[in-house]
């Protein structure tokens, strides 16, 4: 695990690099591995890699229940930005 992994699996145990969780994000970590392993295989099967990334991204945000609002993330950013700026 990488960059900001840590931050993204706090409270979440390694053992061998591989992450333990348990209940309901045990069940969105499987459907994660299993919307990677369908992006494998469009790979393998040499199906156009933007169009996979984009169906892997869509699956993810149904798995989770979002989706993708724009100038949403850009606005939570700045926020955060005047936030610390502000010491809070």
């Amino acid at each position: 695990m990488a960059g900001n992994s840590a931050g993204i699996l706090k409270g979440w145990e390694r053992r061998r690099n591989r992450v333990v969780v348990a209940g309901r994000d045990a069940a969105l970590v499987r459907g994660v591995h299993e919307i990677i392993e369908a992006y494998h295989l469009a790979l393998d099967k040499r199906e156009h890699a933007g169009v996979a990334a984009c169906l892997a991204i869509d699956a993810i945000e149904h798995l989770f229940g979002t989706r993708w609002v724009q100038g949403a993330a850009k606005a939570r950013a700045m926020a955060a930005l005047v936030q610390a700026g502000r010491g809070e």
